[in-house]
């Protein structure tokens, strides 16, 4: 649910790959005016990125994403916390079972202060399938500084409430999605999220509902539903969160 005034050049012209450069101007994670759209921009001069997705190995997907803020300052002349964002997910599909596969992820932030530490991310997920059922298991790491994603590609633990950055934390996690007949689907996720000796704000476990349901071949319904519920370490507070979400096509 995110809008955006930008310029992209897109090309398919190399077998198996697909490469974007863009242009950002302003980006919001709302449709509304009333969160200042119009008025803030995460870099005064905007974005630009780089995004990359390539197929040519056999069972293998890549995709990859290099933003960079074009100045140090928002539109408000406030400074920008951080000024590259990278990001590389890759996924394997295995030979045996049913839709059997492993994937691992990178990210990272560069920082404008002088002598702060890279914010580090990695994470690792394997799933496989029984009859009407898909299973996963996930696991992400933040370490050194935070860490904030930027539209790239979520974090395996991040579905619904992600505040983001996080801070230095560890998370396990695990889903259960089931499609009882054609167009339904329900999943049911768990993760448990632990943050550092010394830091007090992503310690928490999250319950995430997803069901998805499509109506023909231009409209589906969903629903989403997560709980958040804070440890007693944590700074931050609960948090229930209701989506409901029509999809048109046309």
């Amino acid at each position: 649910p995110s809008v955006y005034e930008a310029a992209i050049i897109r090309n398919k012209d190399i077998p198996d790959t697909m490469i974007e450069v863009g242009f950002v101007d302003r980006y919001s994670g709302f449709g509304s005016r009333d969160n200042g759209f119009t008025d803030d921009k995460t870099s005064k001069d905007g974005l630009a990125y780089l995004y990359a997705t390539n197929n040519s190995i056999e069972n293998l997907s890549i995709n990859g994403q290099y933003v960079k803020t074009l100045s140090d300052t928002n539109s408000n002349d406030g400074d920008i916390t951080r000024e590259v964002y990278t990001y590389l997910d890759a996924k394997y599909a295995l030979q045996f079972g049913e839709k059997t596969y492993i994937s691992a992820q990178y990210g990272t932030n560069s920082y404008f202060a002088p002598g702060e530490d890279d914010g580090t991310m990695i994470g690792a997920k394997v799933g496989t399938s029984f009859g009407m059922f898909d299973t996963a298991l996930l696991y992400n790491k933040i370490s050194d500084n935070a860490y904030q994603a930027f539209e790239s590609g979520p974090m395996y633990s991040d579905w619904q409430q992600g505040y983001g950055p996080y801070d230095p934390s560890t998370a396990f996690g695990g889903q259960l999605t089931v499609y009882p007949f054609d167009g339904l689907s329900l999943k049911v996720a768990y993760v448990d999220v632990s943050a550092d000796e010394g830091k007090t704000v992503d310690d928490f476990s999250e319950f995430n509902f997803d069901g998805q349901y499509t109506i023909n071949d231009w409209s589906v319904f969903r629903v989403r539903y997560s709980i958040k519920d804070q440890t007693d370490t944590s700074t931050r507070e609960d948090r229930d969160d209701l989506r409901v979400i029509y999809y048109m096509n046309f």
